[in-house]
């Protein structure tokens, strides 16, 4: 995560349930901030150069 300052981690108790069916729906669930997302990078392109998203276990 270039450009991003290194910070401890950090936990969350975590609880309920999404289900979608379509794939657009995803990325606007995460820049409402309801949670992480797993989608090709060419699908939120646009959300991480803006930095509205930023990528995270990018190395799995």
């Amino acid at each position: 995560m270039a450009g991003l300052p290194k910070q401890p981690a950090t936990f969350h108790k975590t609880s309920g349930n999404f289900a979608t069916n379509t794939a657009k729906g995803l990325p606007k669930t995460a820049l409402a901030g309801y949670g992480i997302v797993y989608l090709p990078t060419c699908s939120v392109y646009d959300d991480l150069q803006r930095g509205d998203l930023c990528a995270i276990l990018s190395d799995y």
